[in-house]
């Protein structure tokens, strides 16, 4: 039996105003700026916040604390993720310490750039050594990916970790350029955590210098742990550190098993760096609650006894917000959160007013009022939630209802996509009003600083497309990404690449199997040469999957395909 939602007395509500509106804005419809919005109302968290207040201030350094917290997308997980970092940020204690890890970002589903972007959100936060890890990842990079410049990668990282010795330059043997950290920089290293008392990472390093890549990667989740055991011996009164997980679903995004036996390995590193750190809090946001005690009973089943199911807002708590927009029609009000309400019947009882659609019916009354003429009626709004997407739509200009159709085609677009795409397909919509389309609700920014349609709304987008718009659509964003997948060298490879390169396969034209085949095989070797093996699994089963299906097991082109996922 699922738990039945946190949904404690209606308060008044926490509103949190955005910055001010942008006086710019088309049309005389008021910025979203200047309003609240439902998925940043947190009158029925006060459980989940007040779980979160209890970890991070009273776990011990010997003991494990996981919070989860789950639901459908658009109930505002990342932005109760958010507000959670705010009240760290400004809790005026100097001592916390937290960061976080957004499988949201493409790259940091892979576990040697998510940990290192976890490991750079959490010294973005203060002071936070982590010589085991820098060390270690260090020398990761340099044997995993010989062709790249170690220093411009890990730089940041690694011009602190010899603090009060030699500038670490110095340390690195004579090995060929950008090899990376030699012996005496490990040794450096592992004497000063010896002189600390921190046994167990200096053990960690012993073999170090001796292990392979594959060796090292495997072990990256444990040296981070480590560190964070010694950050928190190294400051006994300060708070837990604090590590986010967010959109854990997408890790099995582009998983060809998604259920089996493989699908458990998919998060494996995660699991090992959450056992490997005691005395640190995860908080980890998905849209399912946490399963790794029905698969591993015997480690976890006493640790996930803290998650929380996130539903959409009580009907008392939704009708304030509304009122406050002001919509001061009660029945008006009750037609937008009846619209907004579960349309899953097997869903877990009254999941209360999902806050995306709550937002889009906002969205759509500001319009209303815009346009001018009359005043709103509840036939005005969906009674479900399809009719809510497509009433929102209707009321957008026709500019801006284009503008949405083609940003959809992306997984992730910033400005100069955004201002390709309108110019390609001739849309008549502002170049210059690129932040008020993305302060709509539909729009979600990412760590990357790229923006991405809401999933429920892109969905609907794509399905309504035209056939041959979106062949158009797909040839012109293949051409766009493809042009931009081509790095000069293995060295040059940057996370933009490997984003193109993504965006590219998924929008290759494969009517020509064997051309389309043809054409991976010669983009993916800069990558294969630069050992991005983590990148390319998942695409080197696309184009098995594809010569299979297409040409047969028996076609040479299969067997290419077989040869290269080995």
């Amino acid at each position: 039996m699922s738990p039945a939602p946190d949904q404690p007395p209606t308060p008044e509500p926490n509103l949190e105003p955005n910055p001010e509106p942008n006086p710019e804005r088309p049309r005389g419809r008021p910025t979203p700026r200047g309003r609240p919005r439902a998925n940043r109302v947190f009158t029925n968290r006060d459980r989940p916040i007040a779980a979160f207040d209890r970890a991070h201030t009273t776990l011990a350094a010997d003991e494990h604390r996981i919070l989860g917290f789950y639901g459908v997308g658009g109930q505002g997980k990342t932005a109760l993720r958010r507000h959670l970092m705010q009240r760290l940020g400004t809790a005026g204690d100097p001592g916390h310490r937290f960061g976080v890890l957004d499988f949201h970002v493409e790259s940091c589903r892979e576990p040697a750039r998510g940990l290192l972007a976890l490991r750079r959100s959490l010294r973005d936060s203060g002071a936070l050594r982590c010589d085991t890890f820098d060390v270690a990842i260090a020398r990761f990079w340099a044997r995993a990916y010989p062709g790249e410049d170690v220093t411009r990668a890990l730089g940041d990282l690694l011009g602190g970790l010899l603090d009060g010795a030699p500038d670490w330059l110095d340390l690195v043997e004579d090995l060929p350029a950008g090899l990376g950290l030699g012996v005496k920089v490990i040794n450096c290293i592992r004497q000063r955590l010896k002189e600390e008392g921190a046994e167990a990472a200096c053990a960690a390093l012993r073999d170090l210098e001796h292990l392979e890549p594959d060796q090292i990667a495997e072990q990256l989740p444990g040296f981070l742990g480590l560190d964070l055991q010694s950050h928190r011996a190294r400051h006994p009164r300060s708070p837990a550190p604090v590590c986010f997980i967010d959109t854990y679903e997408a890790l099995w995004s582009a998983a060809p098993d998604k259920t089996g036996l493989a699908a458990l390995e998919t998060d494996a590193w995660v699991r090992d760096l959450v056992a490997g750190a005691p005395g640190v809090v995860f908080v980890i946001l998905g849209r399912e609650r946490l399963t790794w005690d029905q698969r591993f009973p015997h480690h976890w089943a006493s640790r996930l006894d803290d998650q929380h199911l996130l539903s959409g807002l009580a009907a008392a708590d939704a009708d304030r917000l509304l009122a406050g927009i002001p919509i001061p029609d009660l029945h008006v009000r009750r037609a937008i959160i009846r619209g907004a309400g579960s349309s899953d019947p097997s869903g877990p009882g009254d999941q209360g007013a999902h806050p995306f659609y709550l937002d889009l019916a906002i969205d759509t009354w500001l319009d209303l009022l815009a346009a001018g003429g009359r005043t709103p009626i509840p036939a005005d709004f969906g009674a479900t939630h399809p009719e809510v997407l497509a009433r929102f739509l209707r009321h957008r200009t026709p500019a801006e209802q284009e503008a949405l159709k083609v940003l959809a085609g992306p997984a992730a677009f910033d400005r100069e996509v955004f201002a390709a795409l309108l110019t390609r397909f001739r849309i008549p919509y502002p170049l210059t009003a690129f932040e008020d389309l993305c302060d709509l609700s539909i729009i979600e920014p990412g760590a990357d600083g790229c923006f991405r349609l809401h999933g429920l709304m892109r969905s609907h987008l794509l399905a309504a497309l035209p056939p041959g718009l979106r062949t158009e659509l797909d040839a012109w964003l293949f051409d766009w990404f493809d042009a931009r997948c081509q790095p000069a060298g293995p060295r040059d490879i940057t996370p933009a690449h490997a984003a193109a390169l993504r965006e590219a396969v998924a929008h290759r034209d494969t009517a020509d199997t064997q051309a389309a085949l043809g054409w991976f095989w010669q983009r993916w070797r800069v990558f294969y040469d630069a050992a991005r093996h983590t990148l390319l699994e998942p695409l080197v089963r696309w184009a098995l999957a594809l010569a299979e299906s297409r040409l047969g097991a028996d076609h040479p082109e299969t067997a290419v395909a077989l040869n290269n996922k080995a």
